[in-house]
């Protein structure tokens, strides 16, 4: 897994193509990737040239055109144009022996 962009708890990996048979969903600005806890979260601030689809559960970002991403403690990444599948940062629990997605 190459980790292109990471965002907080919000990981961007580069993919070489987005999975036959993916759904496209309406980019609009303001898309939340990601929600982190309370009111917190990651958003695309540009949409033009940038594709969204979903598959088996799954987000994956075409940008075609460099665009932003935005969340109100990480403040504005750049992402450059390729195809990303959008994960979350996880961690591990020694005392419980368990992994679980990071919030922030």
């Amino acid at each position: 897994m190459k980790v292109s962009n990471q965002h907080g708890d919000l990981l961007l990996v580069s993919v070489v193509c987005v999975p036959k048979g993916a759904k496209e969903i309406k980019a609009v600005k303001g898309f939340v990737l990601e929600r982190g806890e309370g009111v917190h979260t990651h958003i695309l601030e540009d949409v033009e040239g940038v594709m969204l689809f979903e598959h088996n559960g799954d987000i994956y970002v075409r940008v075609e055109k460099s665009a932003r991403i935005n969340h109100e403690e990480h403040g504005i990444q750049t992402l450059k144009p390729g195809i990303y599948k959008k994960a979350i940062e996880r961690v591990y629990d020694y005392e419980t022996e368990e992994t679980r997605n990071v919030i922030d």
